[in-house]
């Protein structure tokens, strides 16, 4: 994720005062009251968005009988039937720009206040909140440090070209499937999530028969190709938060291993500190990248709206066949075996846990471990009618705590790092109205000329710079559930935690247009009455790639099969 941030400055569309809104509709309107209408209630059309120059306009209106006119800074009450003779004009009061002034300040301190409003969270259930210790263990155990050997187009020389080890980044269990559905079986097969642009370098890892419905995982080169792949460990990591700037324990580095021999790369580093393998787990195969991920007119309004050939987000799902028996007789490779089983035994206890939970914020039971409400469509569009389709006990646009923790590689060795320094003062909550953003732009989108407008929504948090490599880093809230995948940071130091740091939504649950983004479910986009204009997403992909998992069609998110 080597790309400077852009944080966007959010706008608020500001909505006047009414007594602003009565003196410019009665200044444009010049309204009369006639004596056939005097039982009429007097109708005053709102302007929502007056001009500077109609707000500045004096109003002059003469009475019939050249009555003086007097100042009034009061609002002009219309409640109550006027007496009026023929032809008889109501005034409406005339505001100096200091009354004005007062008034728009008034307003928008209102308006903020509104806003800050949205991001209360209340008073939270101290049994349904997790402490720290549980959930980073919990991103441990499930995070994988991972790097792609391939070969690709280079593009200072437009040559074929062999790199080992990029991207590099960090990878969690998303799900999991054994052979068969039987467990300990032969094979196993994990599913991966990582960033789209960590992702980006493993080229064609799809079979070439899904090209024309899924042009945006393949390059236009036929020659391009992941080769090999690696996965880290780091076992005995600490996860106890250290002072900024504070370099973790060495305990904390990771061990990479690797299914190709490295030795053709010339690289004395990866020969010396990378463990290879031989039938243990095999190269990635896509199963979904957030790469045009609606329906074709869909596609191609947004594509049209942003000026880009494609639409993405920041995510992407691979899997990786592990031969389980042959590495459970491989004594040398027991802590990647102990690693594995420790991510299977983590997912499945959350699974359990959340599967009978219908008491926590933003979440409806339907798919655990993962948020049904995102924050982003609770801050900017509670009102949608999509929201009332979720059953949660109630949905926030805040969270007390957000959780990162993911491999910054730091001279390229990478260690296990989470957000949140000790020494550092903690918000009480973790948003605040700039921690929304636009989501970024994905340069080399799986091809070396594909760049991807980023759609949707980044929440910011604070504290949480991790540096480069920790892209693709599972996002827990406080309450232990899955709400995002990180993919921004503004580090500029290797150690320095103290900026912000972003992540990506699974789940947008409204239709946000200033975002070019609608309702959609990157885990599960089945539902069409939640999100209609989606096509594509982890199980409906699946779905259509059976003929890739007949042996693995039950998995730990969907046992009944996808």
């Amino acid at each position: 994720m080597k790309k400077s941030l852009k944080i966007f400055s959010i706008f608020l569309v500001l909505s006047l005062s009414p007594i602003v809104f009565i003196s410019c509709a009665n200044a444009q309107q010049n309204n009369k009251v006639e004596k056939d209408n005097q039982n009429q209630k007097i109708n005053k059309k709102v302007e929502q968005h007056p001009s500077k120059e109609n707000i500045h306009k004096n109003i002059e209106n003469k009475e019939k009988n050249k009555q003086s006119e007097t100042q009034n800074s009061q609002i002009y009450k219309t409640t109550n039937k006027p007496e009026t003779k023929e032809n008889e004009v109501i005034r409406s009061p005339k505001f100096n720009e200091q009354d004005i002034a007062k008034l728009l300040e008034k307003q928008i301190q209102n308006l903020k206040q509104q806003e800050l409003n949205k991001l209360n969270i209340g008073s939270q259930d101290a049994n349904l909140v997790q402490s720290e210790e549980s959930i980073y263990n919990k991103i441990k155990d499930r995070s994988f440090a991972i790097g792609f050997n391939s070969k690709g187009i280079d593009k200072d020389d437009n040559k074929l070209s062999q790199i080992a080890h990029y991207n590099n980044g960090t990878a969690w269990l998303f799900d999991y499937a054994w052979k068969n559905n039987q467990k300990d079986s032969d094979e196993l097969i994990l599913f991966l999530a990582t960033n789209a642009h960590v992702y980006s370098r493993a080229f064609n890892a799809l079979d070439k028969k899904y090209k024309n419905m899924f042009p945006e995982y393949f390059s236009s080169n036929d020659e391009e190709k992941i080769q090999g792949f690696n996965i880290g460990i780091a076992l005995d990591s600490h996860i106890q938060a250290i002072n900024n700037n504070e370099k973790v324990s060495e305990d904390n580095k990771v061990q990479f291993y690797s299914n190709e021999d490295l030795k053709k790369y010339n690289d004395a580093l990866l020969t010396n500190d990378f463990i290879i393998t031989k039938n243990i787990f095999d190269n990635p195969q896509t199963v979904f990248v957030a790469t045009d991920f609606f329906n074709s007119e869909t596609n191609k309004e947004l594509k049209a709206k942003t000026n880009s050939n494609s639409i993405a987000k920041d995510f992407a799902i691979f899997s990786v066949k592990i031969h389980y028996q042959n590495l459970k007789a491989d004594n040398s490779l027991l802590s990647l075996k102990t690693a594995i089983d420790k991510a299977l035994l983590s997912l499945d206890n959350d699974i359990n846990y959340f599967k009978n939970k219908t008491n926590i914020p933003n979440f409806d039971s339907t798919l655990a471990p993962f948020q049904s409400v995102d924050y982003a469509s609770m801050f900017f569009n509670s009102e949608e009618k999509k929201i009332k389709l979720y059953s949660s006990p109630s949905n926030f646009a805040n969270s007390s705590r957000i959780h990162i923790a993911g491999f910054p590689d730091i001279n390229r060795k990478q260690y296990f790092v989470r957000n949140y320094p000790k020494d550092l003062e903690r918000d009480k909550q973790a948003f605040d109205t700039r921690s929304f953003s636009n989501g970024l732009n994905i340069q080399h989108n799986l091809d070396i000329n594909r760049e991807s407008y980023g759609i949707g929504v980044n929440n910011y948090v604070k504290n949480s710079s991790l540096y480069y490599g920790a892209s693709g880093s599972l996002v827990i809230n406080e309450y232990g559930l899955i709400v995002g995948i990180y993919s921004a940071t503004n580090s500029s130091s290797e150690w320095d935690i103290s900026q912000i740091g972003g992540f990506s939504p699974l789940v947008q649950v409204a239709d946000l247009d200033n975002y070019y983004s609608y309702a959609h479910n990157l885990i599960d986009g089945t539902n069409k009455n939640k999100y209609p204009k989606q096509a594509k997403s982890y199980r409906e992909n699946l779905r259509i790639f059976k003929d890739e998992y007949v042996d693995f069609n039950h998995s730990a998110l969907f046992p009944e099969g996808f």
